[in-house]
């Protein structure tokens, strides 16, 4: 056993003390939290709509919330209101400022234009 003086002892022992301290403190902290999921964004609003033969051009405005995530697409679907066996056209647009082209709609026929937003 090697003598070692109490004074030099007891900084030894409470420089561990202090290291083992420290380190406990740092297990206490809890990690830091992960960003919260994107959620779907709004709807796209001011939908309107010309028609020519058979076809349509729609255009929207972007939705005032993207839920978190940047807007990557837009979906248009068609219904077809004078007849329930037609409809279904969908186009898909990438920036809400350029609209979207629909074709294969049945002309004098009415419809009701949906967009959808997604984001990433």
């Amino acid at each position: 056993m090697i003598a070692v003086p109490r004074s030099a002892l007891s900084r030894r022992i409470l420089a561990v003390v202090a290291v083992v301290a420290t380190f406990m403190s740092l297990l206490a902290f809890a990690p830091p939290a992960s960003a919260a999921a994107p959620t779907a964004p709004g709807a796209p609003t001011a939908v309107t709509a010309v028609g020519f033969d058979q076809s349509a051009v729609v255009w929207f405005t972007a939705p005032a919330s993207n839920g978190g995530a940047p807007v990557t697409s837009y979906t248009v679907t068609a219904t077809d209101t004078t007849s329930a066996g037609r409809g279904g056209q969908t186009c898909t647009a990438t920036d809400a400022s350029a609209g979207c082209t629909m074709v294969g709609l049945t002309n004098a026929d009415n419809y009701t234009f949906t967009v959808t937003a997604t984001n990433a």
